[in-house]
């Protein structure tokens, strides 16, 4: 768009985005730190337009920021392009939830399983270090528990919950696979698993 003459027509309402914009760079709203960052789409219900949108706080575009940057420490090791980090909380809607709507036929009332998932070595938490049992969909995702999405995820592949129980046919990985690239992302090449 820079270097290109063109015309870009959008949806946005920029009362609205001024409001978003002022909240993305702390203006109108204070956050605790600058680690916090922060993701928002406003959709119209009636027609989906997109209508506003926050990408993040501190963007610099493979810059260093927290959202896609090494540690301030290794920077000049690694240059002003940072690393690839892994995209966290912002995939547990699409990977996780999604998938059990369109294969198992979930709704976000279904009742899903917040507890210790371990493979090898690997053992993730959720941010506050507790367990919260059975939860609906809806909560997990409000509360963004990464145990609930990682066994959610796991009952989509495996068919199977936690406790051993049938939740439907599962997929098997490939087709997980195949739904995250029919979003537009490529999975090719991929290490692709649970974590």
């Amino acid at each position: 768009p820079n270097s290109t003459p063109m015309k870009v027509y959008t949806y946005m309402d920029p009362v609205l985005q001024e409001k978003l914009d002022g909240i993305a760079t702390s203006t109108t709203y204070k956050f605790q730190d600058n680690k916090i960052q922060t993701g928002v789409v406003c959709v119209e219900n009636e027609t989906g337009r997109i209508t506003g949108l926050i990408s993040g706080r501190n963007y610099a575009p493979m810059g260093v920021t927290y959202a896609y940057a090494a540690d301030k420490d290794r920077v000049s090791e690694l240059g002003n392009y940072g690393q690839r980090n892994q995209p966290g909380s912002s995939l547990k809607p699409i990977i996780a939830y999604g998938a059990a709507f369109e294969f198992l036929d979930y709704s976000t009332a279904h009742i899903v399983h917040d507890v210790p998932y371990v493979e090898g070595d690997w053992a993730p938490n959720n941010f506050n270090m507790s367990f919260n049992g059975d939860t609906t969909i809806e909560d997990s995702l409000f509360n963004s528990w990464n145990l609930a999405a990682i066994q959610t995820l796991k009952e989509v592949v495996t068919g199977k919950d936690c406790n051993g129980r049938d939740m439907g046919k599962g997929v098997g990985i490939e087709k997980i696979k195949e739904f995250i690239d029919a979003f537009g992302f490529d999975t090719y090449n991929e290490d692709f698993n649970l974590g």
